[in-house]
């Protein structure tokens, strides 16, 4: 196979193992349903997209993905107010998948 087409049907693979995980990990209600930093994870990431467990991506991932999502929200006029991200980030690094 052309290397071209490997990389493709890698990305498609990719792809597809990333929508099964994602459909499997927003299936499944939040940890701590009930405490404000779930609530606000919820509230706040809601607007633009469905909310994904927290079991989906390790802590380290998450920081990668808030900082880029707080980026994102600030361009689109919604960012985070102060201290929101903190109380964010922490609530999904302590229910994050282990390494």
């Amino acid at each position: 196979m052309p290397p071209r087409t490997v990389t493709l049907v890698l990305g498609r693979f990719a792809l597809l193992l990333l929508v099964a995980l994602g459909a499997s990990a927003c299936s499944r209600p939040l940890p701590e349903p009930e405490s404000e930093a779930a609530k606000l994870y919820a509230l706040r990431c809601n607007n633009c997209h469905r909310v994904y467990h927290p079991t989906l991506m390790t802590a380290k991932m998450w920081e990668t993905m808030v900082s880029r999502m707080e980026t994102d929200m600030a361009r689109t006029g919604t960012p985070l107010a102060p201290g929101e991200k903190a109380v964010i980030l922490e609530y999904l690094k302590r229910n994050a998948a282990k390494p």
